[in-house]
């Protein structure tokens, strides 16, 4: 759930960070209209109820729609082309495409929640941070 927290507290905290690395996210575990899983039970009594504002203080999708665009940090979401979260991937980064947001999203074709994808994105990710503040006055 690295993924998932990175991103929770990446945006429920965005003026504390300037990038947030978000590596294959399971974003609808806290959706309102969660998928059915094994994991319903735990996400009710977790997140709270559907449609609570505990859950949607709890849910990255919801906190990167309401945070104003230019007070998000910079946004790397990757995942692999056959992890079962791309999908969910995919609909968080066009979410912060229609928003015109600051975001990466990289999906790595042939591999999926494994650390095949952690293992290159990672140092990737941490490289760009660097380097982004070398660039900062």
């Amino acid at each position: 759930m690295g993924g998932w927290g990175a991103a929770l507290l990446g945006l429920k905290h965005h003026r504390l960070f300037g990038a947030v690395g978000i590596f294959s996210a399971p974003f609808a575990i806290s959706r309102l209209s969660m998928p059915e899983s094994e994991m319903i039970e735990k996400t009710q009594q977790r997140f709270g109820p559907p449609n609570s504002a505990a859950r949607r203080e709890r849910d990255p999708n919801t906190l990167s729609l309401e945070t104003p665009v230019e007070l998000l940090p910079r946004l790397v979401i990757a995942c692999g082309g056959e992890d079962d979260f791309v999908r969910q991937s995919r609909l968080f980064a066009e979410r912060l495409r229609d928003r015109d947001a600051r975001y990466e999203y990289h999906e790595l074709a042939g591999l999926g929640h494994s650390f095949e994808v952690w293992d290159q994105e990672i140092p990737a990710f941490i490289a760009s941070v660097v380097e982004e503040s070398r660039q900062r006055p």
